[in-house]
C-alpha cells in the first residue's frame, strides 16, 4: 500500500479492504519476518485508513510485532515523521514532540531524519516515558550488537572483507550471472541468436545504447569499468561485423539526454574520439593534472567514489577540452546536469566556454537539487561554422561526496531520426536500444514533467513516441530491426510486437549489462529469464492509478488480453513437459502437498528452462483467477530431462475471504506446472480435491 502517486506521497492515504490486505499486500512482508527472519523493517510516508503508516497500530503492533512476532527494530523512510505536523503531509500531529511520541510508543525505533531530537520535550509534556523510550533504544542497541559494532575487529565477520572485493573479477562475473538470467525474450522470428557471418555490418540505434543511467538503474552502487550495449555489441562483433551507431531519438521529445562522442566530440587536430579529461586534486584547476585521458562522453556518477586514481573523491576538479560538432547545420542547445543531492553540504562549480568565450557559469553551495529540476543551458549555433573548441571545467567540493555530472543536449527529434535512418539503410540489422531511465522514473522528481510522465510517476504504460517513431523510421528501410528494451517498469511495444523480428527486455542490467545482451544477440547465452510483472497493451487496460483495489490488476485479477503475460518468456530452444504427479490427488485442509513434474529439452541448445506452478482454486467470492505458487530454474542439455519437484504448504493453498481471514477452504483445484502461465497445449495439469477447512494464523 505504499505511497500512491509522488507528488502526494507525504500525505496520501489509502484506503484498503481486508481481503486485499491479507491477500496481496501483506504476504511478502510477512514471509519476509517469519521465514526471512529479517530483523529490521522501514515504514512509509503514505497513511493506511487515515493513520501515517510509522503511527498504525493495525500494521506496526497487531501484524507485525503480534501476529509475526517480530523481535527487530522500526525505522522510518526519511521525514516520515514530519509528514505527521509538517503543513504539506497529514496533519495527524500539531508538533515534532507529540509526533515523535506516538511514532516511538506505536513502534517506529529510529527516525530518518531529525525530528526525534523533540522527544525531551515530549517526555517534558507527559507525552512518552522514558521507559517507552527504552523499549526503542534496546531494540537498536541489539541490532548493534548482533552486526558486532561493540565487539573487536578481530571477531566481526564483515570486517574481514579486504576493499579489493569491491568491483572484483568474482563479483564481476557474478553481476554479468544475474543480468544473463534477468533478459526476456519476448518475441522471435527466428532472426536471434545472430548466426556467425550472417551480417557484416550492424547499426545501433537508441538512446538506451550509450547510457549510464540505463544499466546502473536506482538506489546503485557505483561501477568501477560500465559496460554499455553499443560497447558490448562492439565487442561482440569485434572481427566479424562492421558496428555503426546513431542515437536515433531522445527519450522524451524536448528531454535533454546525454551528448554522446561518437558524432560529436573529438580532439583538436585529431579524429580521436572524445574529450581531453585532466583531473586534479583540490579544486584550483592548477598545477600539473594527476591524470590525462581521453572521455569518450562527460557522463559520470562518482557518487561516494573518486573519480581517478589518487584524487579525492570530496576535493577534485577536472577541466574537459576538445571540438565539438552537430550532425547538421543548426542551433543546438546544450546543458551541464549535476544530478540530485539532499541536503548537499558542498560546492558544485560549473564552467563552460565555446570557442573562448563563456557560455555557462554556475555554483551551488549548501543547496538542495532534485531529479528532474532543468539545469543551466546555453545554445551553440553549427549554421555558418561547423565546429567549436569546447573547454568545461568542474569543481567538487563536499564532505559527504555525491559527484555526479553529465554533458546533455536536447537536439530536434527529426535530426536525431535522420541520423539513425542513413545508419540503418548501410547496415544488414538494426539493433533498437529504447525504453526508459531512472531520470524518467523515479522517486519524487519534482520537475519532471513531459509527456507520459509526471514526478517520476509514469502517466502512460506506451513507449514515449519519440522512441516509437525512431523504430518505425528504422523498420521502414526494410532491415531487420530486434528492439532491447530497457526499462524498470512494463512498457507497451505493441508496434515492435508487431513488426520487429525480435524483442528482448533487457530492464537496468548492471555494470556489465552490455556484456549480457551481446551474449544473447549473439547467442552466447540462452535466455529464460521471465516477466515478474504484466506488460499491458494500454493504460486502458488499468484502474485508476490511486484505486488500491487489486480487481482488475496483476496476472491473479486481470481477466483482459495483455501484451506479454506474467511469467513469459522465450528460450532458442524448446521445453516439454510431462508426468505430472501429485502426492495425495484428495487431499486434507492443513496438510502438505508435493508436486513432481519432468521437463525434457525438446530442443538442439542447451538452455535454462523455469518451470512454473499455478493454482487455479475454485472461482467465485473474489477468488484470484491463478496464483504463482513455485518455479525452479533448471539448466537441460539437448535432450536431457529431469525431474523437477514443489511442496507446498497450507498457505500455498488457502485463500482470503472478505474479512481477511485466510484458510484452506474445501472444493477443486487445478493445479498447472509449465513454463509460463496455465496453458493447455504446453502445461501440463491434474486435478486436487480438498477436503475440509483450515484457517491459518495471520
Amino acid at each position: 500500500m505504499h505511497s500512491g502517486p509522488e507528488s502526494s506521497r507525504h500525505k496520501f492515504n489509502v484506503n484498503v479492504s481486508p481481503y486485499d490486505l491479507e491477500d496481496t499486500y501483506l504476504p511478502a512482508f510477512r514471509a519476509t519476518i517469519t521465514e526471512g527472519q529479517a530483523d529490521s523493517i522501514m515504514c512509509a510516508y503514505n497513511a493506511i485508513d487515515g493513520v501515517p503508516a510509522c503511527a498504525n497500530t493495525n500494521l506496526l503492533v497487531d501484524h507485525l510485532r503480534k501476529d509475526w512476532k517480530f523481535q527487530g527494530f522500526v525505522t522510518s523512510d526519511c521525514g516520515a515523521i514530519g509528514d505527521f505536523y509538517e503543513s504539506y503531509g497529514h496533519k495527524y500531529s500539531p508538533n515534532a514532540a507529540e509526533a515523535s511520541a506516538i511514532a516511538v510508543k506505536t513502534g517506529t525505533d529510529t527516525t530518518c531524519g531529525t525530528e526525534y531530537k523533540a522527544l525531551p520535550e515530549a517526555v517534558k509534556d507527559g507525552k512518552i516515558t522514558e521507559a517507552e523510550i527504552d523499549t526503542a533504544v534496546k531494540r537498536l542497541f541489539t541490532a548493534r550488537f548482533k552486526l558486532g559494532l561493540f565487539d573487536p575487529p578481530s571477531k566481526v565477520k564483515y570486517a574481514q572483507f579486504p576493499y579489493s572485493l569491491v568491483g572484483s573479477q568474482e563479483h564481476r562475473e557474478l553481476s554479468l550471472k544475474t543480468a544473463h538470467e534477468a533478459i526476456v525474450l519476448l518475441k522471435n522470428d527466428g532472426t536471434l541468436p545472430f548466426a556467425a557471418g550472417k551480417y557484416k555490418r550492424v547499426a545501433v540505434v537508441g538512446p538506451n545504447a550509450v547510457s549510464l543511467a540505463a544499466i546502473e538503474g536506482n538506489y546503485n552502487a557505483i561501477p568501477s569499468h560500465p559496460v554499455f550495449p553499443l560497447d558490448g555489441v562492439s565487442e561482440a562483433f569485434k572481427g566479424r561485423a562492421a558496428v555503426a551507431y546513431a542515437q536515433g531519438s531522445p527519450y522524451v521529445e524536448t528531454l535533454p539526454l546525454r551528448f554522446r562522442a561518437q558524432c560529436c566530440i573529438r580532439q583538436k587536430g585529431s579524429k580521436e574520439i572524445g574529450l581531453q579529461g585532466e583531473y586534479f586534486n583540490g579544486g584550483s584547476l592548477s598545477g600539473t593534472p594527476l591524470v590525462k585521458r581521453i572521455d569518450k562522453q562527460v557522463d559520470f556518477d562518482w557518487h561516494s567514489a573518486a573519480p581517478v586514481p589518487g584524487v579525492s573523491a570530496k576535493d577534485f576538479s577536472v577541466r574537459w577540452t576538445g571540438v565539438l560538432t552537430a550532425p547538421k547545420p543548426g542551433k543546438y542547445t546544450f546543458t551541464i546536469h549535476q544530478g540530485d543531492c539532499f541536503p548537499c553540504h558542498d560546492k558544485e562549480q560549473n564552467v563552460v566556454y565555446i570557442d573562448g568565450k563563456q557560455v555557462l557559469s554556475r555554483t551551488t553551495d549548501d543547496k538542495e537539487m532534485w531529479h528532474g529540476e532543468k539545469p543551466p543551458s546555453f545554445e551553440v549555433d553549427f549554421t555558418s561554422v561547423p565546429e567549436h573548441e569546447i573547454h568545461i571545467e568542474y569543481v567538487h567540493q563536499a564532505p559527504l561526496f555525491g559527484a555526479e555530472l553529465s554533458f546533455e543536449w536536447t537536439p530536434p527529434a527529426d535530426v536525431l531520426r535522420e541520423e539513425a535512418v542513413k545508419v540503418a539503410k548501410s547496415a544488414d540489422v538494426v539493433l533498437a536500444f529504447v525504453g526508459l531511465s531512472p531520470n524518467l522514473e523515479g522517486e519524487e522528481m519534482r520537475g519532471m514533467h513531459v509527456e507520459g510522465f509526471s514526478g517520476g510517476d509514469r502517466t502512460d504504460v506506451a513507449l514515449p513516441k519519440a522512441q516509437e517513431d525512431l523504430i518505425e523510421a528504422v523498420a521502414a528501410t526494410g532491415k531487420p530491426v530486434v528492439v532491447v528494451l530497457m526499462s524498470g517498469s512494463a512498457v507497451a511495444l505493441n508496434w515492435a510486437q508487431e513488426h520487429a523480428s525480435a524483442v528482448l527486455e533487457a530492464w537496468y542490467p548492471g555494470e556489465v549489462g552490455g556484456t549480457a545482451i551481446a551474449d544473447v544477440l549473439t547467442g552466447k547465452y540462452n535466455p529464460a529469464g521471465r516477466l515478474p510483472v504484466t506488460f499491458y497493451k494500454s493504460i486502458e487496460q488499468l484502474p485508476d492509478f490511486t484505486e488500491y483495489s487489486m480487481k482488475g490488476r496483476t496476472y491473479r485479477y486481470f481477466s483482459g488480453e495483455p501484451l506479454y503475460k506474467f511469467g513469459y518468456g522465450l528460450s532458442y530452444t524448446n521445453f516439454a513437459y510431462s508426468g505430472l504427479k501429485l502426492s495425495a490427488s484428495t487431499l486434507q485442509a492443513g496438510k502438505d502437498l508435493t508436486v513432481e513434474v519432468t521437463v525434457r529439452n525438446a530442443g538442439k541448445i542447451a538452455g535454462d528452462e523455469v518451470a512454473e506452478l499455478y493454482l487455479v482454486p475454485p472461482q467465485g467470492d473474489g477468488a484470484p483467477l491463478r496464483t504463482l505458487q513455485g518455479f525452479k530454474r533448471v539448466h537441460l542439455s539437448p535432450g536431457e530431462s529431469t525431474k523437477v519437484s514443489f511442496d507446498l504448504g497450507p498457505r500455498q493453498l488457502s485463500t482470503v475471504d472478505e474479512q481477511g481471514v485466510r484458510s484452506v477452504k474445501p472444493g477443486e483445484y487445478m493445479v498447472y506446472v509449465g513454463g509460463g502461465q496455465p496453458d493447455e497445449q504446453t502445461s501440463v495439469k491434474q486435478t486436487l480435491t480438498i477436503s475440509g477447512s483450515a484457517e491459518l494464523p495471520k
